[in-house]
């Protein structure tokens, strides 16, 4: 039984750290490309966590600033301040829609968070609970206690890693890019999903 619950555990640890899915921009996909985003939880006042691939092999990643309708605005800098956005702190790339071969929205596991908070509050609930019901005294008792907090402590942990899980946001790559697309589908995953500020308006030239 031990051994099953621990290979459970491993294996949510595994499906949460490493899933990637491969999503291709063209029209028979596009409903689900749309369910993939709308799974995809952002943080707040802050734009998807991106990596770009384009076709010369380069690498951009950063924070989803802005979508325009031949390019992408990122910052190198994911979560900065706005007042770090308007100084300049961190590089602010355009980057051409032609240019890019693949897009990765970042994946953020909460697995292994679920199973550290599940195996400490099982083992507390658990000592707790034998503590307050057994009628054994001394040493009985301690290793009566003991063994609640260890069978808490597991159970815990596979319910703390399944509700990590639930709430992990799974990496996606789109691929298989259209000539000309214009990523209007990810304006919802932007920092500025409505008006770029002043300041970003001036960007209008690649800055890599």
């Amino acid at each position: 039984m031990k051994s099953s619950i621990i290979i459970v555990v491993i294996g949510m640890i595994s499906a949460g750290c490493s899933t990637t899915t491969y999503l291709s921009l063209t029209e028979n996909d596009r409903g689900k490309v749309i369910r993939e985003l709308n799974a995809y939880e952002k943080g707040t006042n802050v734009g998807a966590e991106v990596t770009i691939i384009l076709f010369n092999g380069e690498e951009v990643e950063g924070e989803l600033l802005s979508v325009r309708d031949s390019a992408l605005i990122l910052c190198t800098e994911y979560g900065a301040t706005e007042e770090e956005l308007l100084n300049s702190v961190y590089p602010i790339i355009l980057v051409k829609n032609n240019e890019i071969k693949e897009l990765t929205f970042e994946g953020k596991s909460y697995v292994w968070t679920g199973i550290a908070l599940g195996y400490l509050t099982g083992a507390v609930l658990g000592g707790f609970i034998v503590n307050s019901t057994t009628d054994l005294y001394g040493n009985e008792k301690d290793f009566a206690i003991i063994v609640g907090a260890g069978i808490g402590s597991i159970l815990g942990s596979v319910s703390g890693g399944i509700a990590g899980y639930a709430l992990s946001n799974k990496e996606f790559i789109l691929e298989e890019i259209p000539t000309g697309y214009n990523f209007y589908i990810l304006k919802d995953y932007t920092r500025y999903n409505d008006e770029e500020p002043e300041y970003l308006k001036v960007i209008d030239v690649i800055e890599r």
